[in-house]
């Protein structure tokens, strides 16, 4: 199998340059524009979409079986921002939050089956403080993000303790992410609020947002580097660093 590395980042994103800080296998689950489940949330594509894909493939006695072991992959997890954009504003958040992790590890827990024991489970960043939101339009989701971020931690300290031979992280991009923004040039970045496609006569390595809602590749090299120290954690946690 072979991947052409082409993201929104504009080069490598987060979790390319993170296998070349780690020797490992590495199964990222984050197609774009893809939620968790298209029958709650519409979508053209959804998590159960890209499970089935990695059963038809990789798993026992199927054609790249044998390129993954249990002890050396990393099965990372970033998705739920498309989830939480689509949905209506009066909608009732908390009871789709809880539908929609639960959906998600229904996903996981197919995955344990098929073998896998490493997860990276990373959490939604605020919305707001992207330049698709410039207008103010979306402030309202912060309540949502919030919720849905506290029930998904909570789901996966829930399942870490279901399980004798897992090894689950949840890793606070949101948290990261907020820090990088507050403290835009201590990161040596020019511009943490505006989006690099709109601004295609300037450098693209002094901007965070690549467009509307995805971060540039200097961006995800940050991301990497964070989360390569956090994986050095020998049990379950949450980043405050």
């Amino acid at each position: 199998m072979s991947y052409t590395g082409d993201n929104r980042s504009l080069g490598k994103n987060w979790p390319l340059k993170l296998i070349e800080l780690k020797n490992m296998k590495l199964w990222d689950f984050a197609i774009p524009a893809s939620t968790i489940n298209k029958n709650i949330v519409k979508s053209d594509h959804d998590f159960f979409d890209q499970y089935n894909h990695f059963f038809e493939k990789m798993t026992f006695n199927k054609y790249f079986n044998g390129e993954w072991k249990s002890s050396n992959s990393l099965f990372a997890i970033w998705i739920g921002s498309e989830d939480i954009i689509r949905i209506p504003e009066k909608s009732n958040i908390e009871k789709l939050s809880e539908q929609i992790i639960s959906n998600m590890f229904d996903v996981i827990e197919k995955l344990y089956n098929d073998g896998a024991r490493n997860f990276l489970i990373l959490n939604i960043f605020y919305l707001n403080k992207t330049p698709y939101n410039k207008s103010g339009k979306i402030n309202y989701m912060n309540f949502n993000i919030n919720y849905y971020n506290e029930i998904l931690k909570n789901k996966v300290n829930y399942y870490f303790k279901t399980k004798n031979d897992l090894n689950i992280f949840f890793y606070d991009i949101n948290y990261l992410i907020d820090g990088i923004i507050e403290h835009c040039y201590n990161y040596e970045f020019n511009n943490c609020k505006d989006a690099w496609v709109l601004n295609k006569d300037k450098n693209v390595e002094d901007f965070f947002w690549s467009d509307l809602t995805h971060t540039t590749y200097k961006a995800n090299s940050i991301f990497s580097e964070k989360i390569n120290e956090f994986l050095k954690i020998d049990k379950i946690s949450e980043n405050k660093n």
